[in-house]
């Protein structure tokens, strides 16, 4: 057999090379879409932070005493409740061993009422002892399946401390927790949340767990409170666009889409909303009792009853609060600042697009204690392209929320974001935020917030921004590998 002449790939043919530029062009089009659909993903469709969160429950035999009334799990469905579709969720039981009672679920309406019912039929309390080490350890192991590029999330709640029935035991599994076990999570980037609710609860076990992981324990001393705290924590890791409720009243404008309000007070009272046409909503519209959901709210202004300012009241909506944060703020550290703007659809908008003026107002309060403490009130300063600037007084280290108010014509956004102070060399003077009163258990100190998780919007963009940047490279050499492969092959 006598092979062809094999000719430059110059000289080949026009229709050839043209065949093979639509074959490269094709497959490359096909690999930067698969390019972006991938990182994408995290993203979410909102922009809103997507969250792998593991949630431990207690189930020893004292929750019969100290939460007769089930208030642990009814704030479990609340926080399941208020995840979105792109978000995940798994549920771990323990008392002196761990049992997972679902692996990773994605947050669908389906999966979550199939997590309902695995919180009512398994989180039985049942065991006599308590050992708080199981869960984490078995929090890291689930935690090996989480997304990429998704920090997880875990909530420990319990109504005890650290009890084998071995008092030697008990001592050495703490250490172990505060060490090994604590410097492979703060390795995997897991973000620790405490929730203590009972005066027998080891306050001070959970803070040394959370501060260095990044995140913060609270002690609630009325079970009924567990679903706000819930709530609190969902606000600190979503960061959810907001209504500001003012004297018991907020204003749905025409953009909001939907809302979430929890539907208890930090009385443990039921909470009802008046919509403007007088009609009363109450919880259990969005799978938990504890929560009130509306699509397409009626626009105007509704009605808290039985609740107070504090309400959260959360909205999906097309103009939304932008935050942007310093990764990390050190002790006693004045310069910080923060920008906030509103957003339509993720393009920013300047002042005439917003209706041509904003006003705005800001708070911060600490973290160290499930009621939130003292608020200290800040001075935004408008920006010539319509966004506003804060600075950050000096702070002792812990965790803080700033809490942002946009005012536009027409309607109002709000936002609460955690700020991040963490341990630095001495600096004068730095302001210490007193916590509101709150009967702590034995133990809780002012800074038993420790450093809340943040979303660092900055790190993120410029991570996918190497990651895509490094993908065209790859696509690049892949179209140049294949259009030689190809004109070899036509020259064949």
């Amino acid at each position: 057999m006598t092979l062809p002449e094999r000719r430059p790939i110059w000289t080949r043919s026009r229709l050839a090379r043209k065949s093979s530029w639509r074959v490269a062009w094709a497959w490359s089009w096909r690999f930067l879409a698969w390019s972006v659909a991938v990182f994408a993903v995290p993203l979410g469709v909102s922009g809103a932070p997507q969250v792998d969160a593991l949630l431990l429950v207690d189930t020893s035999a004292s929750m019969l005493e100290t939460d007769p009334g089930n208030y642990r799990l009814e704030a479990v469905r609340l926080f399941v409740s208020l995840l979105d579709p792109g978000d995940r969720v798994a549920l771990v039981g323990f008392d002196s061993k761990a049992v997972v009672f679902s692996d990773f679920l994605e947050a669908s309406e389906a999966n979550k009422q199939q997590l309902f019912e695995l919180i009512d039929r398994q989180a039985v309390p049942q065991g006599s002892f308590t050992n708080l080490r199981e869960p984490l350890a078995a929090a890291l192991e689930l935690s090996a399946r989480r997304r990429q590029g998704i920090a997880p999330l875990v909530v420990l709640l319990t109504d005890g401390r650290m009890d084998t029935g071995v008092p030697e035991q008990d001592r050495r599994l703490i250490d172990e927790s505060r060490g090994p076990l604590l410097a492979r999570m703060v390795e995997q980037g897991l973000r620790l949340y405490g929730l203590a609710f009972s005066n027998q609860s080891d306050i001070d076990f959970l803070q040394s767990l959370a501060r260095p992981s990044g995140g913060f324990a609270w002690t609630v001393t009325d079970p009924r409170d567990l679903g706000l705290a819930f709530s609190e924590i969902f606000q600190a890791v979503k960061q959810p666009d907001r209504l500001p409720v003012v004297n018991g009243r907020f204003e749905v404008d025409a953009g909001v889409e939907e809302l979430r309000m929890v539907s208890r007070s930090s009385a443990g009272t039921a909470v009802t909303l008046r919509s403007p046409s007088g009609v009363r909503l109450a919880g259990g519209e969005g799978g938990s009792e504890g929560l009130i959901r509306v699509t397409r709210p009626e626009q105007g202004v509704w009605t808290l009853e039985g609740g107070g300012d504090d309400a959260g009241v959360f909205i999906a909506t097309g103009v939304s609060v932008e935050v942007t944060l310093p990764p990390v703020v050190s002790e006693g550290e004045p310069a910080a600042t923060a920008e906030a703007w509103l957003s339509r659809d993720g393009n920013r908008l300047d002042v005439a697009a917003a209706g041509g003026s904003l006003t705005a107002e800001a708070r911060l309060h600490s973290l160290a204690s499930a009621s939130g403490g003292e608020r200290l009130e800040l001075s935004p300063e408008s920006l010539p392209e319509g966004g506003f600037r804060l600075r950050l007084p000096a702070l002792n280290a812990g965790a803080y929320e700033l809490d942002l108010v946009i005012v536009g014509n027409g309607f109002r956004r709000a936002k609460s974001v955690a700020v991040n102070v963490r341990k630095a060399n001495p600096a004068p003077a730095p302001v210490a935020l007193k916590a509101a009163p709150t009967d702590t258990a034995e133990g809780a100190s002012d800074d038993a917030g420790g450093d809340a998780l943040t979303f660092d919007q900055a790190e993120l963009s410029e991570a996918l921004s190497v990651l895509l940047w490094g993908n065209l490279l790859v696509l690049l050499t892949a179209i140049l590998v294949f259009v030689v492969v190809q004109m070899r092959g036509h020259d064949s």
